[in-house]
């Protein structure tokens, strides 16, 4: 039996004793390395004489690096900024995967594009970093969250705004993913 499959045996095991029981718990279940760097499932059971509850919640790395970049919305641009008050672009990226998911970015637009693996627009997924050429190298990052859209700190502050827009989309130069946190939300 694979170690996947055992610990989520265990788990469920795990919550019927406890169900039977009626004992209050939570159980955090980690599947195989990768695997347990995308997702945690969290379930917690309730047991009072008036009602049963069960609740099952997903948080995946992703979820957690979202929240992180939309507490940061409305924060000031600051040139060589990297927060928490104001930020640059780079600042903003290398902030919030800190924060949310505890990897280490490099400082610069240029050097996060030159680390990480790039991705097609095909293929770009929530979290991925969206990068911007104005001609004369790398220039700018955003985080994409989906739906077209991307935060990132421009001269306006911290903003969520679609990089189709006219004035980013022609500049767009590539995609690289930092880290695979959508297995489990697409």
């Amino acid at each position: 039996m694979s170690k996947k499959a055992s610990q989520l045996l265990i788990g469920v095991l795990t919550f019927v004793l406890m169900l039977t029981a009626g004992v209050a718990s939570s159980q955090t279940v980690f599947a195989d390395d990768d695997t347990a760097d995308a997702t945690t499932t969290t379930t917690t059971t309730t047991d009072n004489s008036a009602s049963d509850t069960t609740t099952t919640k997903k948080t995946t790395k992703y979820d957690k690096l979202y929240k992180v970049a939309k507490q940061q919305l409305g924060k000031r641009y600051s040139y060589g900024s990297t927060g928490p008050s104001s930020f640059d672009c780079s600042g903003l990226t290398k902030y919030v995967y800190k924060k949310a998911v505890k990897k280490t970015l490099p400082r610069t637009a240029a050097a996060q594009y030159a680390k990480y693996k790039h991705v097609s627009g095909a293929n770009l997924k929530k979290g991925d970093l969206i990068f911007f050429n104005y001609g004369s190298g790398i220039a700018h990052v955003g985080i994409y969250v989906g739906n077209g859209q991307m935060i990132d700190a421009q001269n306006n502050g911290v903003k969520k705004e679609s990089f189709h827009a006219s004035w980013w989309h022609p500049y767009v130069s590539g995609y690289a993913r930092v880290s695979n946190m959508q297995k489990a939300a697409k």
